[in-house]
């Protein structure tokens, strides 16, 4: 049986890898304002994970790093590989840093919900 934090991940990038190649086919008026949007989630996912692996990192060093190198590989196929180019116009730096807030601040909450219900399978050592 799969552990709810792989679910979620899989989830995750099923996600973001359907988003991205949703932006490859729309028009380019949609295109820009999608970019900002998901070029702010992937960020603030990738922020959250950081810190959370950087937390659970003495506890779970196999399986972090594994989760490291699955992140690494998606981050450099997303943004390289796909040719990702946020647009230097300001509404969409913006629209961009507010998703980016958001996102952290949903995963933010919702690992505090898990250490205070302390439902998470992962939390203790």
């Amino acid at each position: 049986m799969l552990a709810p934090r792989t679910i979620v991940t899989a989830l995750r990038t099923a996600l973001y890898g359907g988003l991205a190649g949703w932006l490859a086919i729309t028009s380019d008026q949609a295109k820009e304002l999608l970019d900002a949007v998901l070029f702010g989630a992937v960020l603030g996912d990738y922020l959250t994970w950081a810190l959370r692996s950087i937390a659970l990192l003495p506890y779970y060093v196999w399986h972090k790093s594994w989760e490291a190198c699955v992140h690494v590989a998606f981050g450099y196929a997303f943004f390289r590989l796909g040719g990702f180019k946020l647009n230097d116009d300001i509404q969409y730096v913006i629209i961009a840093f507010f998703v980016f807030l958001l996102v952290a601040a949903l995963k933010l909450f919702y690992y505090a919900l898990l250490v205070v219900t302390d439902d998470g399978d992962e939390i203790e050592p």
